[in-house]
């Protein structure tokens, strides 16, 4: 590794503890998850770092949590884009390809306007925001707003990781489970890109662990709540990149009747010792939490020269504004049973508890 590689990844992790001394830390969630105002909770999370410039209302003055949410995730992106500066080569094209993911959320946006969600022409009622990439972004802002407004997809995606997908005609995906399947087919083709990149460049064991929560969602959405039949639900999984499952095991798990049964089997096996198998949220928790957990380990365990600790910082931040807004929505809703459901707060050892006394 030459010395331009090692100031590179010095200067990187100073940013990276930089932005891992300003997340939210035990006494924050304490003050986020007590009381019931929803309005004065909002007011504490822009009094933090984190809440800095955050936008929380919509043209009528109104709270809007779907404002906060978008704010809080556009806020990330644009911080993330600022450790590009310190990366070139395998490791600036890993971060892209990291942050592109919210160019996948706003290709699912486009795909719902245009498809329609649960057979309803819902485009006046989506929130149809987009996050802004800059130039790291696979379309250019213009054509995104243009893509929403009825603009055909067309030859948008060519060379890019989505360019198969679309040589299928997207009408044909119809609704409901149509939909589900052709955004199943699309986070494929995200998450091999981005796999190759970072089995270059470091964080691909965290990768894994996310791609298992994946395959779970998949396999038990697609076979219990949309009734698909088993060999269409194979090629659409993440079989081939996931830590934990692979044919056999999908093979075994889908020989469940029902989805308690499919958990049963789940439980069993020595990957998922010690995991809440009691049913699809709380699997996901647990193995969210123990991905939460080795993030954070792998930030308290000093610098090593890859891109580990920004894949680590990434998925914590982002798992950080889930529950920031989980945690808004519990107050909105009045669900305080609900706030054991949080990870953030687990991880930061816990505050949930209290909050609830």
């Amino acid at each position: 590794m030459g010395i331009f590689s090692l100031c590179e990844f010095a200067a990187l992790n100073s940013r990276i503890h930089y932005v891992k001394s300003r997340m939210l830390r035990g006494g924050d969630w304490q003050t986020l998850l007590s009381g019931s105002d929803l309005k004065a909770a909002v007011g504490d999370l822009g009094s933090l770092p984190m809440g800095e410039g955050l936008v929380t209302e919509r043209g009528d003055g109104s709270l809007s949590l779907r404002m906060v949410e978008h704010s809080l995730q556009q806020n990330f992106i644009t911080e993330t884009l600022t450790h590009m500066r310190f990366l070139s080569g395998a490791s600036a094209e890993a971060l892209r390809e990291l942050v592109r993911v919210y160019d996948l959320m706003n290709l699912k946006k486009v795909l719902r306007i245009k498809l329609g969600y649960e057979g309803k022409d819902r485009m006046s009622e989506l929130f149809v925001d987009l996050y802004d990439l800059g130039r790291h972004s696979l379309l250019k802002m213009e054509k995104w707003r243009e893509l929403t407004e009825g603009g055909k997809i067309g030859n948008a995606f060519v060379g890019t990781c989505y360019e198969e997908d679309f040589k299928l005609d997207i009408e044909s995906a119809g609704e409901s489970a149509g939909l589900l399947r052709l955004e199943t087919i699309i986070e494929r083709s995200y998450f091999k890109n981005l796999y190759a990149c970072l089995k270059k460049s470091g964080g691909l064991e965290l990768l894994r662990m996310q791609l298992d929560e994946l395959c779970l969602e998949q396999m038990v959405r697609l076979r219990y709540h949309f009734e698909m039949e088993i060999p269409a639900i194979q090629p659409l999984t993440m079989l081939d990149l996931s830590a934990s499952f692979n044919e056999k095991l999908f093979n075994k798990l889908m020989e469940a009747e029902d989805e308690r049964s499919f958990f049963e089997l789940l439980s069993a096996e020595p990957a998922f010792k010690g995991f809440d198998c009691s049913s699809l949220g709380a699997c996901l928790r647990s193995m969210r939490l123990a991905r939460m957990k080795e993030c954070k380990a792998i930030l308290n365990s000093g610098a090593p020269l890859s891109l580990r600790p920004l894949t680590a910082l990434f998925m914590l931040k982002q798992q950080e504004i889930r529950d920031v807004v989980s945690a808004l929505q519990i107050k909105r809703f009045q669900r305080e049973g609900k706030k054991g459901w949080l990870v953030m707060p687990e991880v930061n050892k816990s505050v949930v508890r209290e909050a609830s006394l």
